[in-house]
């Protein structure tokens, strides 16, 4: 049985991007999110025209520039025209202005709309989201909205994700899951719970089950071999299941992108991205599982 392998962040930078391909190039991954506000956005689109890779767009409200001008999506970004919301604070602002949320809806279109154009001749286009902003639920509708007048996306990711102990290594769970990563993980199910009715009402496909909240920044061989021990004890189809990496960083020389957001350039620049890009290498050592053209 082989899994989707997910790696997010393509387009980020082209520093970036080399890391993700390499992951593609050694087998280990069978799908990509791309974002279209990022400065590697153009060069990985050539990438994927190039190598057929699989990919869905990778919304963004937390990193760098919009696509939409400043001036007219105010609420959404700081002084220099960055993006400037954290999670809760993005959701408490779509509840409680309207006119922020209209922004939102400006932006959203504006990046699906320019994801859909680089790609015209493929339909069924998925999507998911820098840090899960797409499922807050006025986001999430807003996006459903979209898709009833652009068809052409018919898949959203979900954050269905088993509470995984590894028992091969129960001090590497305790080290993980007592962290910040287990409010993630209780908050995403939370909200997929809730996303389930109007994506089914909208005709809108999800994954069943996803792995990647519970141990991100640490994800290896070892959950992604009882990520795969749970689905097949379940019997479900593989293509309704996924698990995300995030595969080697940024280089030096891409610093410069995260000046203005250092916990983002922590991100980047964390050695945890590479020791994950080597467990992705383990694993396709074990079974390449790089089947994902389109």
């Amino acid at each position: 049985m082989k899994l989707h392998i997910n790696a997010d962040d393509m387009g980020a930078s082209s520093s970036v991007n080399d890391s993700i391909a390499q992951g593609f190039k050694k087998g280990a991954l069978t799908k990509l999110s791309l974002m279209v506000t990022t400065p590697g956005f153009e060069e990985a689109c050539e990438m994927i025209r190039i190598e057929g890779w699989s990919h869905s767009l990778h919304l963004n409200f937390c990193e760098g520039r919009p696509i939409t001008s400043p001036l007219d999506i105010p609420l959404l970004v700081d002084k220099n025209g960055c993006f400037d919301k954290g999670f809760i604070q993005f959701w408490l602002n779509c509840i409680f202005s309207k006119r922020f949320l209209e922004q939102v809806a400006v932006e959203l279109e504006a990046q699906m709309k320019k994801y859909s154009q680089a790609f015209p001749d493929q339909n069924n286009l998925s999507l998911d989201s820098h840090q899960y902003y797409h499922l807050i639920p006025p986001v999430l509708n807003k996006i459903l909205y979209i898709i009833r007048e652009n068809p052409r996306f018919t898949s959203i990711r979900t954050v269905r994700e088993p509470f995984l102990i590894l028992r091969s290594n129960i001090h590497f769970s305790i080290q993980n899951i007592c962290s910040s990563n287990l409010i993630k993980w209780i908050l995403l199910r939370y909200l997929t719970f809730h996303s389930n009715k109007p994506l089914r009402l909208s005709g809108v496909q999800s994954n069943r089950y996803f792995c990647g909240v519970l141990y991100s920044g640490n994800m290896s061989y070892d959950v992604y071999t009882a990520f795969k021990r749970f689905i097949e004890k379940r019997k479900f189809d593989a293509d309704s299941a996924e698990i995300l990496f995030h595969p080697g960083g940024a280089s030096h020389e891409d610093e410069k992108l995260w000046d203005n957001q250092k916990d983002l350039l922590r991100f980047y620049r964390s050695s945890n991205r590479d020791n994950e890009l080597d467990e992705l290498i383990k694993i396709a050592r074990e079974t390449p599982v790089n089947e994902g053209k389109r």
